[in-house]
């Protein structure tokens, strides 16, 4: 396999990597501040590490055995691929493209287009940003190059060229200037839904999962560990069934600590979803059914032991999906059979500094209007100023 086919597929499989473990904390954030996570963000949550490790591979690997290292000078003149390209130039543009010179230039100037496009559409920078951005990133790469990845080798395996960093610096620019007109368009700020979509509730689902894969996995690696590694146990010897039932009952733990004590999944926290129970006193019995409809419906396929168990858990994660859909405010299965409603919690940036957090939407009451005081009076609290942490207040039933 060629060693450019076997960089762009590390750079892809190692962005879809770094995407995934970061989705969880992007939509938290996304959540958080604007209270959507659009398309846009997940194209950038995967384009982002993808292109990184994309410049970091064509630029640095493969990387040579340290016996067949050929140090490199460092190229310290501007614009000296000028005689390289007026050497072999007979007046066609044919003759330019055949030349390795200018090919190398051409695809300095690519490497850096989508990097002007990035901070231009997803982070609104303009070009003073972009430039500053594009050299800064060339001259790690350069600098990495010409101290032989920071002392790795010996010398420079590759050459340090100042051409280089003006050439990519050129490419951010452009890239920048080319989608100019496309960002002003995509400066309209849309409104913030007041109400659970089924893009929220999906976006939970998944950080949900996730998060319980993760958790279940960290604890079983721990777990192996202290048997195979400070025990006598070999590591053939561990209980596969029992392997299973640790990861999911940890996992099954961290959502049930959640689910009873804020009515909420870590996933629905994650989009600054909150669940309020028709009276107070079904609050711990709706967040039980809650729970086992949920996550412990989860939990127990992943650690049932059946050779039907794979075919049931994803049956059921379709249900959950379906559900998603077809129910009132998208409050999703768990939530519909518990008797929960949902409500949504106003992003951080529609919130004055000093208020607490506060449902953007909730549904009509028939209690009677707060009195009005006179000027310079404080009445009493209301439910909304005693709430804590952005926890909505239950209706009266």
């Amino acid at each position: 396999m060629r060693t450019e086919t076997l960089n762009g597929l590390f750079a892809v499989v190692g962005g879809a990597m770094v995407a995934v473990l970061a989705f969880v904390p992007m939509a938290a954030l996304h959540y958080r501040r604007s209270g959507r996570l659009r398309t846009a963000d997940l194209v950038a949550l995967v384009a982002v590490p993808v292109y990184a490790l994309a410049l970091w591979t064509y630029t640095l690997l493969p990387l040579p055995a340290p016996a067949d290292v050929v140090c490199r000078p460092a190229l310290l003149e501007p614009f000296h691929f000028t005689d390289d390209v007026r050497s072999v130039w007979d007046g066609s543009f044919l003759s330019l493209l055949r030349d390795t010179v200018f090919l190398q230039l051409a695809l300095n100037v690519a490497l850096f287009v989508p990097m002007g496009v990035l901070l231009r559409l997803r982070y609104r920078r303009g070009i003073v940003v972009t430039a500053l951005s594009g050299m800064a990133m060339s001259l790690l790469i350069e600098t990495t190059q010409l101290t032989g990845i920071w002392g790795l080798y010996d010398c420079a395996y590759r050459f340090f060229d100042v051409d280089d960093l003006l050439f990519n610096t050129a490419g951010a620019v452009l890239g920048s200037l080319a989608v100019w007109s496309l960002s002003r368009r995509a400066a309209s700020v849309d409104p913030v839904p007041e109400r659970s979509t089924f893009g929220r509730r999906l976006v939970a689902i998944i950080s949900d999962l996730m998060i319980m894969v993760f958790v279940g996995a960290a604890v079983v690696v721990m777990w192996r560990i202290w048997l195979v590694e400070l025990g006598d146990t070999r590591p053939s010897q561990v209980d596969p069934v029992l392997q299973a039932r640790v990861q999911w009952g940890a996992a099954f733990a961290v959502q049930a600590a959640c689910v009873l004590t804020r009515g909420c999944t870590v996933g629905e926290l994650v989009v600054r979803v909150r669940t309020v129970s028709r009276s107070r006193l079904w609050t711990l019995p709706s967040r039980m059914v809650k729970l086992l409809t949920g996550a412990g419906a989860v939990a127990a396929l992943g650690a049932w032991d059946s050779p039907r168990a794979a075919l049931a858990l994803w049956g059921y994660l379709a249900a959950v999906v379906i559900a998603g859909v077809i129910t009132t405010d998208h409050r999703g299965l768990s939530n519909q059979l518990s008797g929960l409603r949902v409500v949504v919690l106003a992003p951080r940036a529609a919130e004055a500094p000093d208020t607490v957090e506060r449902p953007v939407a909730a549904e009509p009451s028939d209690a009677p209007a707060p009195m009005q005081h006179p000027a310079g009076s404080r009445g009493p609290r209301t439910e909304d100023e005693s709430s804590a942490e952005g926890r909505p207040h239950e209706p009266p039933s």
